[in-house]
């Protein structure tokens, strides 16, 4: 795990262990603790995961090395800043770009390799920008959310400096973060306003059932855990971590930070999940006043107080193990009912009771069904290749979309096809 602190160090620790691997100043020539700049921006490389980008307030970033016993600087972009105060880093899934962005209504775009600047976005946002976050996926898509109640999707392969579309929230946006599988995003805005948004339009897909205290400071950070199962969210004026369902939006359940915590003034800062293991996540919890340090504690829900095994009174890993099911039921033609039938005479299996309630198209067009023998019915689909049918039903079996996004993206008949069938009015 790696933590960037207020007075200018980054560290990288060793999770399981509680041990500190090491602690290095950002910038040596900050001598006086009081001149030291904090770290807010920090970002694991994808591919290569022993590589960590880390910025400072002061818009510098440096590329760091984690070696054995050791943080080595493997590169350091330049002398001047990145981006003015910056807040916020991150790197794409290819390892080859980096975005940066902080108290400025602009993002800039970075090599990761030569620091060398690849594209500016000025005056994108009405207000400051918060967070910018690349898809996991997809190596030009990104993010970015602003205190102007706006979150805007990007692609930068794109000349013109419009975003695809904009989502809006009530209160000012301070985190955003996209699903694992990149179907969706996250935004969390000023207490406890936490919604997920379809990526594809920027359509409201859930409000997560978390209740405002009516703070204008209460922000409130989210994101996803168990593999996106999870959503878990913490704010800034409250001592309670929400772990919700980002499927319904509810709340699965709620712990207060922490039994023999050192004062009673305690707040969350941040919050994250473990990439590794499910049910399991850190917070960053601070001391309101009190001269008692930052902690990051480590929430294990696997475990009881006195380290044993438990088993969970709920199940938060269900919804992957139920798409792995759907998933393979969705490739083994066992026990189908349904066969649609394609412009090309290819068939595609499904099941009806699969189907029906995922897929509104569908029920509205059940009289157009024919069946030969009452047992497997058939459905014609004139205008849809096996290619673009197979990929629809996938996705609602699933809920994930199977296709490769690039190849996809430069062909509009294929667009044309799937919305024309999976819109939201259909």
């Amino acid at each position: 795990m790696a933590v960037g602190t207020c007075e200018g160090d980054v560290v990288v620790l060793d999770w399981e262990k509680n041990k500190i691997l090491q602690r290095r100043v950002f910038d040596d020539t900050e001598k006086d603790l009081r001149e030291r700049k904090s770290i807010l921006a920090l970002s694991w490389l994808r591919k290569n995961p022993r590589l960590l980008l880390a910025g400072s307030s002061s818009g510098k970033a440096k590329l760091y090395k984690l070696v054995e016993g050791g943080l080595d600087v493997a590169l350091e972009y330049g002398s001047q800043p990145l981006t003015e105060e910056m807040t916020s880093i991150h790197c794409n899934c290819e390892d080859t770009l980096l975005v940066t962005s902080g108290y400025t209504k602009n993002v800039n775009i970075f090599s990761v390799e030569t620091g060398q600047l690849v594209r500016e976005y000025k005056g994108i946002h009405g207000d400051h920008i918060n967070i910018c976050r690349f898809a996991n996926n997809l190596p030009n898509i990104l993010l970015t959310c602003s205190f102007d109640n706006t979150i805007k999707l990007w692609d930068n392969r794109c000349h013109h400096q419009s975003p695809i579309h904009v989502s809006r929230s009530e209160g000012g946006n301070v985190m955003v973060c996209f699903s694992p599988d990149d179907m969706y995003y996250l935004s969390s805005a000023v207490d406890n306003e936490v919604k997920q948004y379809q990526t594809v339009d920027g359509r409201l897909h859930l409000n997560y059932d978390i209740k405002p205290i009516h703070s204008s400071i209460n922000y409130t950070r989210s994101y996803y855990a168990n593999g996106g199962d999870l959503v878990v969210s913490g704010s800034s004026n409250d001592d309670v971590v929400h772990i919700c369902c980002s499927s319904t939006g509810k709340i699965i359940n709620s712990i207060r930070m922490y039994e023999g915590r050192r004062h009673p003034n305690l707040y969350i800062q941040s919050l994250r999940g473990n990439p590794i293991e499910s049910n399991r996540f850190g917070v960053l919890v601070c001391y309101r006043y009190s001269n008692t340090p930052y902690e990051v504690v480590d929430v294990n829900l696997n475990k009881d107080a006195e380290g044993q095994r438990v088993e969970l009174p709920y199940s938060i890993a269900v919804a992957s193990e139920l798409i792995a099911d759907l998933s393979q039921q969705f490739e083994s033609p066992s026990f189908h009912d349904l066969e649609l039938l394609c412009f090309d005479g290819k068939r595609v299996h499904a099941h009806k009771s699969i189907l029906t309630p995922r897929w509104p198209w569908l029920r509205n067009h059940m009289h157009l069904l024919t069946t030969s023998d009452g047992k497997i019915y058939e459905m014609k689909m004139q205008d849809l290749s096996k290619q673009v049918l197979r990929t629809i039903v996938k996705f609602l079996y699933t809920g994930n979309l199977d296709v490769e996004i690039d190849r996809v993206s430069g062909s509009e008949i294929f667009i044309r096809q799937l919305f024309s069938k999976c819109g939201p009015n259909k």
